[in-house]
């Protein structure tokens, strides 16, 4: 269900908060942003599965929660949630044909005294339960979607290395940093070294 081309929304008093009616059958919704002649689409993003939501969130550009009220929203990252990894300012990440992955936790080597990690000998513990990112990247613009097993997790790093190692680590991202706007991650160096923004 395309809800922009099948109903109208309406904004509510603060202009802040649009609500439209759907069939109870409504299940996953894809939210089209145009402009004010509906002739322009801005924006297009699909919201995934509402379960038993009512209320959408949309906390970055093209990306949002479900949830029940704006009370219940939860501080940590939740399924769908898209974050990027961006190695424009450092491509030497890619070199050796290294694997990316996303670690939900704030680990870094240092934590392992300086060593590359050991993804199996360090598959049992919460620091180190690496991820790999799987879709193909865009330049130097990696994609990663949060996935109902790393819900709940409230921060994150991104690595490089191979099937067996992981090398560098790229700075920390915050779920307070992300729901802020800063869905990205910026390497600037092999490890530690960069910034977060908006994308």
């Amino acid at each position: 269900m395309t809800l922009s081309n099948d109903y109208s929304f309406r904004p509510n008093y603060d202009e802040m908060t649009w609500y439209t009616d759907v069939p109870a059958s409504a299940y996953n919704i894809t939210f089209n942003r145009l402009d004010t002649g509906k002739s322009t689409q801005w924006n297009s993003w699909s919201a995934g599965g509402r379960d038993k939501n009512n209320t959408y969130f949309a906390t970055v550009p093209e990306h949002g929660h479900w949830g029940e009220s704006e009370h219940n929203t939860e501080n940590y990252f939740h399924a769908g949630d898209l974050i990027c990894l961006d190695l424009s300012g450092f491509p030497s990440w890619k070199n050796d044909s290294a694997i990316i992955y996303v670690n939900f936790s704030d680990a870094s080597k240092a934590d392992n005294g300086g060593k590359d990690i050991d993804i199996a000998a360090m598959s049992g513990t919460e620091k180190y339960q690496p991820r790999k990112l799987t879709a193909e990247p865009d330049g130097n613009i990696y994609i990663y979607t949060v996935t109902s097993k790393d819900e709940g997790k409230t921060v994150l790093r991104f690595w490089r290395g191979n099937e067996s190692t992981l090398w560098n680590c790229s700075i920390s991202l915050d779920y307070d940093s992300y729901k802020a706007g800063n869905n990205c991650v910026r390497v600037t160096g092999w490890n530690e070294h960069g910034d977060v923004y908006a994308k």
